[in-house]
């Protein structure tokens, strides 16, 4: 999840995609651009990645990784409640297993 300190809106948002994280055991990475801490959540510093994918910088975003981390979609850009995030979610892997799906005969 793309952070910033100073928003309000990552605040907010932070407690919904914790919530969903513990909820459904997702593992949630705080990412920031200076790698200053979120509050008492720890973060990783942003290495250029989201930059790329996120270049105005626009908080809060969660980001779903595929297992091997080579996938990264967004899930929510803003405030989204819990169960618009499992549903995301949800379409997001039904997408990535199409696409696993079409590649295996290839």
């Amino acid at each position: 999840m793309q952070v910033n300190q100073g928003c309000k809106y990552s605040q907010v948002f932070s407690s919904i995609a914790l919530t969903v994280a513990n909820k459904y055991q997702f593992q949630l990475l705080f990412v920031s651009n200076n790698g200053e801490n979120f509050g008492n959540i720890r973060t990783v510093k942003d290495t250029g990645l989201f930059t790329n994918l996120n270049p105005e910088n626009l908080v809060p975003v969660l980001y779903l990784v595929d297992s091997l981390g080579t996938q990264i979609y967004p899930v929510a850009r803003g405030i989204i409640s819990e169960d618009k995030i499992a549903e995301n979610i949800l379409t997001i892997l039904q997408h990535h297993n199409q696409l696993n799906v079409s590649n295996y005969g290839q």
